[in-house]
């Protein structure tokens, strides 16, 4: 079977720090303690000095925290 080469769709967004803590809310210092403690995805090192995170991973994780939210309004409606 033949692979096609000449396509170079790449299905994942990369996005920087400053897009991280944008999306997030939260600032740099922040980020990287929820980094440390594993209660963030880690991001992927391009190089020495340029680091990234997966766009999915960053919506991923709000995502679940939106959910967790959801979850606790509800059982506090009630009267759980």
């Amino acid at each position: 079977m033949h692979q096609d080469t000449t396509s170079n769709h790449f299905p994942e967004k990369a996005i920087r720090l400053r897009e991280v803590c944008s999306r997030i809310g939260m600032s740099r210092t922040h980020l990287y303690r929820l980094v440390g403690r594993g209660l963030f995805p880690a991001p992927v090192r391009l190089s020495e000095r340029v680091s990234v995170w997966r766009e999915a991973d960053v919506n991923g994780w709000l995502q679940q925290k939106f959910s967790t939210s959801n979850a606790v309004i509800s059982e506090a409606s009630h009267g759980r």
